[in-house]
């Protein structure tokens, strides 16, 4: 699906929060690497959860990272409606041991306002 990468192009990313009164979903992306033009600091990428294939081989072609550095909102209803119009969209979902972790980095991120933390229950 492509929404809302630069430039467009489809990309897989993990829905981790809902927040039904604003139609809002909180998602991060999977990237194939860590972009060191983006991801300039140290600190930045360490903000990247190693996803290996192997784990996640029903969504996963190779190992890739997920970027909890940049929380990105979408519009519930048009990512529903998305779904609607194709449901091999879902491609799979992170076990709960990993979304522990998701958690923990979002939480303490620093590159991520603490108002979106607080609206998708991070802190």
């Amino acid at each position: 699906m492509s929404y809302g990468s630069r430039p467009p192009k489809t990309k897989i990313f993990v829905v981790v929060g809902v927040k039904d009164e604003e139609a809002l979903i909180a998602t991060l992306y999977v990237n194939t690497s860590i972009n060191t033009n983006v991801n300039f600091s140290e600190y930045i990428r360490s903000l990247h959860i190693l996803l290996n294939k192997n784990d996640h081989s029903s969504f996963l072609t190779h190992d890739s990272y997920l970027d909890c550095a940049h929380l990105i909102e979408k519009d519930k209803n048009e990512l529903i409606a998305e779904f609607n119009r194709d449901t091999k969209i879902l491609v799979g979902e992170i076990p709960a041991s990993l979304l522990s972790i998701v958690i923990s980095v979002v939480g303490a991120a620093r590159t991520i306002e603490t108002k979106k933390k607080k609206l998708y229950g991070f802190i």
